[in-house]
């Protein structure tokens, strides 16, 4: 068995800023997702709300479950309905299907 290279400062730093970014963008989709909603979300808030989420989400084998509940949970202390939160979750969960879907048409194309 072969031991794979080191990818290297550069590399790393390039990815945690691209995950940054990333997380950043879903906050910002979260945040004006609530707001269409009627729910008032600080930047930091969302950011901080997303950031939890992620972590039981991509570690845990039950976790977007896990994450999903904990991010309507959240929306509910924030003043959200029970049918606001959801439907929040909701919307960003089709919103990041597309998204992805656009990118594989834009792939295939």
């Amino acid at each position: 068995m072969t031991r794979l290279p080191s990818p290297g400062y550069g590399w790393t730093l390039l990815a945690a800023l691209l995950q940054f970014a990333s997380i950043g963008a879903f906050a910002l989709q979260q945040r004006r997702l609530s707001q269409t909603m009627g729910v008032q979300l600080r930047r930091g808030h969302a950011f901080a709300i997303i950031l939890a989420s992620t972590a039981p989400s991509i570690t845990m084998p039950a976790g977007p479950a896990l994450a999903t509940a904990f991010t309507i949970r959240k929306y509910r202390i924030a003043g959200a309905t029970r049918e606001v939160a959801a439907a929040i979750a909701i919307a960003s969960g089709l919103a990041s299907v597309g998204g992805l879907a656009l990118l594989y048409v834009a792939e295939a194309g």
